[in-house]
């Protein structure tokens, strides 16, 4: 479920992107405002907000970091699945006989 960093704003948050770029941070929606919260604090990490001070005692995101980079990692994976499903190895009606398939793979140091 997706939500649009405007909806951050709104809590009070100062966001310098653009308000309606969307953020996916979860799987399905929190169980509640506790745990909306924490997806909340770590989105506002990412974007280095500030949390405001009375709710630091209850901000605990470990769990939601978790969940959040599992999503993710999930989501690329179907979105290379796709790529690379759709890539087409043989050649293609307009290729030139004996002509070569040229393809470039980047490896990220975070991964």
């Amino acid at each position: 479920m997706a939500h649009a960093l405007g909806d951050v704003a709104e809590l009070g948050f100062l966001v310098k992107e653009n308000a309606w770029q969307k953020v996916d941070l979860w799987p399905s929606p929190p169980k509640g405002p506790a745990e909306l919260w924490q997806f909340v604090a770590v989105l506002a990490e990412e974007r280095n907000l500030a949390i405001p001070e009375f709710l630091r005692p209850i901000t605990t995101p470990d769990e939601a970091r978790r969940i959040v980079a599992a999503h993710r990692r999930e989501r690329e994976v179907v979105r290379w699945r796709n790529l690379l499903g759709n890539l087409q190895l043989g050649p293609s009606e307009d290729a030139r006989q004996g002509s070569q398939i040229e393809l470039r793979l980047r490896l990220d140091s975070k991964e």
